[in-house]
């Protein structure tokens, strides 16, 4: 009796959720700001494209700033939410893809793994 009635509630959720449009379709929301893409194949494996080489990552004046071998990204945050040097260090030279999704900033790189900075929207600059 017990599962029934947990497969009637899982089945009403799904539906309840589903956000079709009109369409058809279900929408999936995209992070504002973008750069590069990691596809995960069967089985696990990292596939990187348009990736970024990071440069720098700092935080002065409530500033993170991403410098990359294309952009430079600022954007507000408390310092004291920077990860230690010691962690954000292991990214510096590796290749590494960026977005930017519901207040968080997030870089990943398919050797290092990923950081994520409670921050606001970035301002993105292209390199000269």
């Amino acid at each position: 009796m017990r599962i029934a009635a947990l497969v009637a509630c899982a089945c009403l959720a799904l539906v309840a959720c589903s956000g079709d449009d009109e369409s058809g379709t279900t929408a999936t929301p995209q992070p504002s700001v973008q750069f590069g893409a990691i596809t995960r194949l069967p089985g696990g494996t990292a596939v990187p494209s348009d990736t970024r080489i990071l440069t720098s990552l700092t935080c002065a004046d409530e500033t993170l700033t991403l410098v990359t071998d294309r952009e430079t990204l600022t954007a507000p945050m408390l310092c004291g939410r920077l990860l230690p040097e010691s962690i954000t260090s292991r990214f510096i030279d590796k290749e590494i893809v960026i977005r930017y999704d519901t207040g968080r900033l997030i870089v990943e790189s398919t050797t290092e793994g990923t950081l994520e900075f409670p921050a606001g929207e970035p301002r993105v600059m292209e390199r000269q």
